[in-house]
């Protein structure tokens, strides 16, 4: 609804301020990781895989991915590399590829808690009230 200027809108309660979800610019950058992501899962084309040396594609899994290209490539220029600033960048890539695994982690699936059986919470409420719980006096 227009307030006096005519420019304002009022919100109705609960309702999110940008209809979209987010700006223009996060839900491009969501589409590009959601592409990459396919992208990356899908195997190597043959073409592709000729460029690696042969030593190496004997020792390669069947369905090699794109994903494990770059890995690749990023462990040969880390460890063979020429350049200083080129080794220490792949090493960086390599160390912040895995580190993010971690961080996204799900939770430690939790237990569903453990309730006290009824002689056990008899005692607990016993020594809480000062009681002796083994004393065959007190009132079960």
């Amino acid at each position: 609804m227009a307030n006096a200027e005519g420019n304002l809108i009022k919100w109705q309660p609960g309702q999110s301020g940008n209809p979209a979800g987010h700006s223009k610019a996060r839900r491009s950058a969501k589409r590009l990781r959601e592409a990459l992501d396919v992208l990356l899962e899908q195997e190597l084309p043959t073409d592709l895989l000729e460029s690696i040396p042969e030593a190496l594609r004997q020792s390669l899994p069947d369905g090699f991915t794109f994903a494990e290209m770059i890995a690749l490539r990023l462990t040969l220029i880390a460890s063979s590399g020429t350049r200083y600033v080129d080794v220490l960048q792949a090493a960086g890539l390599i160390l912040n590829a895995q580190d993010k695994p971690d961080k996204l982690a799900p939770a430690a699936k939790l237990e569903a808690p453990r309730l006290p059986t009824t002689e056990e919470r008899r005692q607990a409420v016993a020594i809480q009230l000062g009681l002796d719980p083994d004393d065959e006096t007190t009132i079960h």
